[in-house]
Protein backbone atom coordinates (compact mmCIF):
# COMPACT_ATOMS: atom_id res chain seq x y z
CA UNK A 1 0.00 0.00 0.00
CA UNK A 2 1.91 3.15 1.51
CA UNK A 3 5.19 1.55 2.33
CA UNK A 4 6.82 2.21 -0.79
CA UNK A 5 6.94 5.82 -1.96
CA UNK A 6 9.23 6.92 -4.03
CA UNK A 7 12.53 7.24 -1.84
CA UNK A 8 15.93 8.14 -3.64
CA UNK A 9 18.89 5.49 -3.02
CA UNK A 10 21.36 5.24 -5.31
CA UNK A 11 19.88 2.31 -7.21
CA UNK A 12 16.14 2.98 -5.87
CA UNK A 13 15.06 6.54 -5.79
CA UNK A 14 12.21 7.44 -3.91
CA UNK A 15 10.56 10.70 -3.69
CA UNK A 16 7.42 11.49 -1.72
CA UNK A 17 5.17 14.30 -2.37
CA UNK A 18 1.75 15.59 -3.67
CA UNK A 19 0.13 17.76 -6.52
CA UNK A 20 -3.19 19.23 -7.97
CA UNK A 21 -4.37 22.90 -7.01
CA UNK A 22 -5.94 23.66 -4.00
CA UNK A 23 -9.47 21.98 -3.43
CA UNK A 24 -12.15 24.35 -2.36
CA UNK A 25 -14.19 21.39 -0.61
CA UNK A 26 -15.35 22.04 3.09
CA UNK A 27 -15.86 19.66 6.07
CA UNK A 28 -17.51 21.48 8.53
CA UNK A 29 -16.40 20.74 12.59
CA UNK A 30 -12.92 20.10 12.19
CA UNK A 31 -10.90 22.40 15.14
CA UNK A 32 -7.46 23.51 14.74
CA UNK A 33 -4.90 22.43 16.59
CA UNK A 34 -2.10 19.77 16.36
CA UNK A 35 -3.01 16.22 14.34
CA UNK A 36 -3.82 13.61 16.57
CA UNK A 37 -4.76 10.86 14.07
CA UNK A 38 -4.06 9.71 9.82
CA UNK A 39 -6.52 7.02 9.26
CA UNK A 40 -6.36 5.37 5.87
CA UNK A 41 -9.18 4.34 4.24
CA UNK A 42 -8.18 0.98 4.90
CA UNK A 43 -8.04 1.53 8.12
CA UNK A 44 -4.71 1.63 9.24
CA UNK A 45 -4.03 4.82 11.70
CA UNK A 46 -0.75 6.49 12.30
CA UNK A 47 -0.95 8.61 15.85
CA UNK A 48 0.94 11.22 16.74
CA UNK A 49 1.32 11.45 20.19
CA UNK A 50 2.54 15.13 22.09
CA UNK A 51 3.99 16.83 25.27
CA UNK A 52 3.14 20.08 26.60
CA UNK A 53 0.32 20.24 24.46
CA UNK A 54 2.03 20.55 21.07
CA UNK A 55 5.54 19.44 21.30
CA UNK A 56 5.53 15.72 19.02
CA UNK A 57 6.73 13.13 21.08
CA UNK A 58 5.56 9.92 19.20
CA UNK A 59 4.41 8.41 15.79
CA UNK A 60 3.19 5.11 16.44
CA UNK A 61 1.78 2.97 13.16
CA UNK A 62 -0.51 1.18 15.18
CA UNK A 63 -1.85 -2.03 13.26
CA UNK A 64 2.07 -2.68 12.85
CA UNK A 65 3.21 -2.28 15.93
CA UNK A 66 6.21 0.26 14.92
CA UNK A 67 6.83 3.49 16.35
CA UNK A 68 9.34 6.56 16.53
CA UNK A 69 9.77 8.47 19.62
CA UNK A 70 11.43 11.89 20.05
CA UNK A 71 13.62 12.82 23.23
CA UNK A 72 14.27 16.64 24.48
CA UNK A 73 16.39 18.38 25.80
CA UNK A 74 14.59 21.87 26.40
CA UNK A 75 13.21 22.85 22.76
CA UNK A 76 16.31 20.39 21.16
CA UNK A 77 15.46 16.76 19.84
CA UNK A 78 18.37 15.35 20.82
CA UNK A 79 17.44 10.89 19.90
CA UNK A 80 14.89 9.46 17.93
CA UNK A 81 14.42 5.50 19.02
CA UNK A 82 12.65 2.94 16.54
CA UNK A 83 10.33 0.15 17.66
CA UNK A 84 9.89 -2.51 15.38
CA UNK A 85 7.15 -5.04 14.64
CA UNK A 86 8.78 -8.49 15.71
CA UNK A 87 10.94 -9.97 12.76
CA UNK A 88 10.41 -6.75 10.33
CA UNK A 89 13.51 -4.79 11.37
CA UNK A 90 15.19 -5.04 8.38
CA UNK A 91 12.54 -4.30 5.46
CA UNK A 92 10.34 -2.13 7.76
CA UNK A 93 6.96 -1.24 6.66
CA UNK A 94 7.97 2.42 7.79
CA UNK A 95 11.27 3.19 8.54
CA UNK A 96 14.11 3.00 6.24
CA UNK A 97 16.95 0.72 6.66
CA UNK A 98 16.11 -1.04 9.98
CA UNK A 99 17.68 2.02 12.36
CA UNK A 100 17.32 1.32 16.00
CA UNK A 101 18.36 4.78 16.96
CA UNK A 102 19.20 8.21 16.31
CA UNK A 103 21.92 10.16 18.27
CA UNK A 104 21.78 14.56 17.26
CA UNK A 105 24.93 16.69 18.32
CA UNK A 106 25.72 19.86 17.41
CA UNK A 107 28.29 21.41 15.78
CA UNK A 108 28.87 24.88 15.88
CA UNK A 109 25.83 26.93 14.84
CA UNK A 110 24.70 25.55 12.15
CA UNK A 111 25.29 22.03 11.70
CA UNK A 112 23.93 18.58 13.27
CA UNK A 113 25.95 15.54 13.11
CA UNK A 114 23.22 12.30 13.26
CA UNK A 115 24.51 9.14 14.46
CA UNK A 116 22.32 6.43 13.45
CA UNK A 117 22.85 2.82 14.94
CA UNK A 118 21.21 -0.09 13.02
CA UNK A 119 18.88 -2.83 14.54
CA UNK A 120 20.14 -5.69 12.63
CA UNK A 121 23.09 -8.29 13.45
CA UNK A 122 25.59 -6.44 11.95
CA UNK A 123 24.61 -3.64 14.15
CA UNK A 124 26.38 -0.23 11.45
CA UNK A 125 26.79 2.78 12.71
CA UNK A 126 26.07 5.51 9.94
CA UNK A 127 26.77 9.19 10.82
CA UNK A 128 24.29 11.86 8.73
CA UNK A 129 25.43 15.57 8.42
CA UNK A 130 22.38 18.09 8.26
CA UNK A 131 23.44 21.49 7.66
CA UNK A 132 20.77 24.16 8.62
CA UNK A 133 20.36 27.67 7.61
CA UNK A 134 19.03 30.45 9.56
CA UNK A 135 15.53 30.04 9.23
CA UNK A 136 15.67 26.35 11.06
CA UNK A 137 15.02 24.52 7.85
CA UNK A 138 18.21 22.38 6.53
CA UNK A 139 20.15 23.58 3.56
CA UNK A 140 21.67 20.49 2.93
CA UNK A 141 21.44 16.58 4.19
CA UNK A 142 24.64 14.49 3.14
CA UNK A 143 24.40 10.72 3.88
CA UNK A 144 26.28 7.97 3.13
CA UNK A 145 24.64 4.38 4.75
CA UNK A 146 26.21 1.64 3.58
CA UNK A 147 27.12 3.24 0.13
CA UNK A 148 30.63 2.15 -1.08
CA UNK A 149 31.76 4.50 -3.97
CA UNK A 150 29.75 7.45 -3.31
CA UNK A 151 26.96 9.26 -1.08
CA UNK A 152 23.96 11.05 -1.06
CA UNK A 153 23.38 14.92 -0.94
CA UNK A 154 20.28 16.48 -0.37
CA UNK A 155 19.91 20.67 -1.47
CA UNK A 156 17.11 22.66 -0.56
CA UNK A 157 15.78 25.96 -1.47
CA UNK A 158 13.49 28.09 0.36
CA UNK A 159 10.00 30.11 -1.40
CA UNK A 160 10.57 34.52 -1.63
CA UNK A 161 9.12 34.04 2.08
CA UNK A 162 12.01 32.26 3.88
CA UNK A 163 9.05 29.78 5.51
CA UNK A 164 8.64 26.81 2.98
CA UNK A 165 10.75 24.56 0.68
CA UNK A 166 10.26 24.94 -2.72
CA UNK A 167 13.18 22.98 -4.31
CA UNK A 168 15.16 19.80 -3.44
CA UNK A 169 17.61 18.88 -5.62
CA UNK A 170 19.43 15.38 -4.97
CA UNK A 171 23.18 15.09 -6.19
CA UNK A 172 24.71 11.56 -6.25
CA UNK A 173 28.44 13.12 -4.91
CA UNK A 174 31.67 10.05 -6.49
CA UNK A 175 35.22 10.74 -6.20
CA UNK A 176 35.44 12.40 -9.11
CA UNK A 177 32.04 13.19 -10.32
CA UNK A 178 28.52 14.55 -8.64
CA UNK A 179 25.30 13.45 -10.88
CA UNK A 180 22.56 15.39 -10.59
CA UNK A 181 19.63 12.30 -9.72
CA UNK A 182 16.61 14.34 -9.16
CA UNK A 183 14.81 17.97 -8.64
CA UNK A 184 11.54 18.38 -7.11
CA UNK A 185 9.74 21.67 -7.28
CA UNK A 186 6.71 22.13 -4.53
CA UNK A 187 3.74 24.16 -4.58
CA UNK A 188 1.30 24.95 -1.67
CA UNK A 189 -1.87 25.79 -1.01
CA UNK A 190 -3.04 28.83 1.29
CA UNK A 191 -4.58 27.29 3.95
CA UNK A 192 -2.57 26.22 7.53
CA UNK A 193 -0.71 23.37 6.99
CA UNK A 194 -1.34 20.27 8.93
CA UNK A 195 1.30 20.26 11.83
CA UNK A 196 1.98 24.34 11.40
CA UNK A 197 0.91 24.56 15.43
CA UNK A 198 2.85 21.43 16.18
CA UNK A 199 6.16 21.94 18.20
CA UNK A 200 9.33 19.90 16.36
CA UNK A 201 12.18 21.60 14.69
CA UNK A 202 12.23 22.30 10.84
CA UNK A 203 15.17 20.50 10.39
CA UNK A 204 14.28 17.77 11.62
CA UNK A 205 10.63 17.48 9.89
CA UNK A 206 12.25 17.40 6.57
CA UNK A 207 15.43 14.92 7.95
CA UNK A 208 12.37 12.54 8.79
CA UNK A 209 10.25 12.65 5.69
CA UNK A 210 13.35 13.03 3.13
CA UNK A 211 15.84 9.62 5.18
CA UNK A 212 14.11 8.35 7.25
CA UNK A 213 10.27 7.65 7.23
CA UNK A 214 8.08 5.85 4.41
CA UNK A 215 4.53 6.64 5.38
CA UNK A 216 3.40 8.95 3.34
CA UNK A 217 1.13 10.67 6.47
CA UNK A 218 5.05 11.88 7.22
CA UNK A 219 5.12 13.66 4.44
CA UNK A 220 2.95 16.22 6.57
CA UNK A 221 5.52 17.11 8.84
CA UNK A 222 6.63 18.94 5.59
CA UNK A 223 3.07 21.24 5.95
CA UNK A 224 4.65 23.23 8.90
CA UNK A 225 3.48 26.62 7.41
CA UNK A 226 0.65 25.24 3.97
CA UNK A 227 -0.13 22.42 2.54
CA UNK A 228 2.14 21.03 -0.25
CA UNK A 229 -0.61 20.44 -3.40
CA UNK A 230 1.88 19.85 -6.25
CA UNK A 231 5.36 18.01 -6.79
CA UNK A 232 6.83 18.20 -9.97
CA UNK A 233 10.09 15.94 -10.02
CA UNK A 234 12.78 16.23 -12.93
CA UNK A 235 14.97 13.13 -12.86
CA UNK A 236 18.47 12.91 -14.06
CA UNK A 237 18.82 17.05 -15.27
CA UNK A 238 15.79 16.27 -17.57
CA UNK A 239 14.52 19.58 -18.68
CA UNK A 240 11.08 18.25 -18.65
CA UNK A 241 9.05 16.85 -15.88
CA UNK A 242 9.15 13.36 -15.54
CA UNK A 243 6.20 13.15 -12.73
CA UNK A 244 3.70 15.15 -11.28
CA UNK A 245 2.12 14.41 -7.98
CA UNK A 246 -1.03 15.43 -6.99
CA UNK A 247 -2.80 16.00 -3.47
CA UNK A 248 -6.32 16.85 -3.08
CA UNK A 249 -7.44 18.60 0.20
CA UNK A 250 -10.57 18.80 2.01
CA UNK A 251 -10.82 21.49 4.64
CA UNK A 252 -13.23 22.21 7.52
CA UNK A 253 -14.81 25.49 8.46
CA UNK A 254 -11.49 26.71 10.19
CA UNK A 255 -9.50 25.82 6.92
CA UNK A 256 -7.03 23.06 7.94
CA UNK A 257 -7.13 20.06 6.03
CA UNK A 258 -9.81 17.86 7.64
CA UNK A 259 -9.01 14.68 4.53
CA UNK A 260 -6.34 14.48 1.55
CA UNK A 261 -6.08 12.02 -1.11
CA UNK A 262 -2.60 11.37 -1.63
CA UNK A 263 -1.41 11.80 -5.69
CA UNK A 264 1.53 8.80 -4.92
CA UNK A 265 -0.74 6.22 -3.35
CA UNK A 266 -4.30 7.64 -4.67
CA UNK A 267 -5.31 6.82 -1.14
CA UNK A 268 -7.89 8.81 1.35
CA UNK A 269 -6.39 10.11 4.71
CA UNK A 270 -8.79 11.10 7.64
CA UNK A 271 -6.89 13.74 9.71
CA UNK A 272 -8.30 14.03 13.36
CA UNK A 273 -7.09 17.41 15.58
Amino acid sequence: MRTKLFFLFSLTILLLFLSCGENNNNENNVSSGVPVSFTYSDGQVVTYSYTNGNKLSKITYGNLGESVSFTYSGSNVTQCNFTYNTGNRGDSVQINGGISDIVFSKVGNSRILAKINTADDAKDVYVDTIDIGTTGFPNIISYKRGLEDHYIQYFFVLDSTQTKIAEQDVLLVYNTSTLLASKCIYEYDNNPGTTSLVDFPKWLSVYIRTALLKDISDKQLFNCVNNVTKEIYYDNGSPNPTATLNHVYNYGDDRFPSSVLDGAMQEKITIKY
